[in-house]
C-alpha cells in the first residue's frame, strides 16, 4: 500500500529511465523493424547480406509480428531459397494464401505457394550471399545474387504493410556492419 501525497509520477514516454531503456533498444543483426512513420514506399531499397550458415535462407516480411506464426500476426511476403529451388508466398488467417505466381512459366503453385527452380550449385554454407530488393508501387523486384549469378523475381504484396524484415540462415559478413539495411524510406 501507498500512503502520502504523489505528485509528478510519469509513465511511459513522459518517465526519464523508460526514455533511456526504449532508445537503447536494438534488434539483433537478422531483424529489422521498418519505421512507422517512414514505411516502405515505391524506390525504396532493402539489401541483405550476408554468409550462409543453413542449406535454407528464409527471408520474410511480416506484420505485427517478429517471426512467421501460424496464428500471431501475417506473413505479408517470405522467400525461402536452397540449392535447387526458391518458394514464395503469404500467409495470413491460418493459411498460405493462393498465389499469383501462374503467369511465369517457369512457375508453379505447390501448397498456395510460387515454386520456382533455380539450381544454384554454390548456394554453399560459408558463401557470401547478396539480395537486393526494390520496391515498386504494386510489386517488388528481387534481384539476387548467389554465387556469382544474378537472379531476377517479381512478386505481389502490399508494402505499406510492412513492419519487420526478418533473415534466418545468414551470418554478419564482416564486409558489413549489418545483414538487413533499408535505404531510400520515404
Amino acid at each position: 500500500m501507498i500512503k502520502g501525497d504523489i505528485d509528478q509520477i510519469q509513465f511511459g514516454e513522459e518517465n526519464e529511465k523508460c526514455k533511456r531503456l526504449l532508445s537503447s533498444f536494438k534488434y539483433p543483426l537478422n531483424i529489422i523493424h521498418v519505421p512507422d512513420n517512414n514505411y516502405l514506399r515505391d524506390g525504396s531499397l532493402i539489401f541483405i547480406e550476408g554468409i550462409i550458415i543453413n542449406k535454407t535462407i528464409s527471408i520474410s516480411f511480416l506484420h505485427q509480428a517478429l517471426e512467421w506464426h501460424e496464428f500471431v500476426g501475417q506473413t505479408i511476403f517470405q522467400l525461402n531459397i536452397t540449392k535447387e529451388n526458391a518458394t514464395v508466398g503469404s500467409y495470413s488467417n491460418k493459411q498460405w494464401l493462393p498465389s499469383n505466381c501462374d503467369k511465369i512459366s517457369q512457375n508453379k503453385t505447390f501448397d498456395n505457394k510460387c515454386w520456382h527452380k533455380h539450381e544454384f550449385p554454390n548456394l554453399n554454407v560459408g558463401e557470401e550471399f547478396n539480395l537486393n530488393i526494390l520496391v515498386r508501387t504494386a510489386k517488388y523486384i528481387w534481384r539476387y545474387k548467389i554465387g556469382g549469378n544474378w537472379f531476377f523475381y517479381e512478386h505481389q504484396m502490399p508494402a505499406q504493410d510492412v513492419q519487420y524484415i526478418t533473415v534466418r540462415g545468414l551470418k554478419q559478413n564482416p564486409k558489413y556492419n549489418y545483414i538487413i539495411k533499408l535505404d531510400k524510406l520515404y
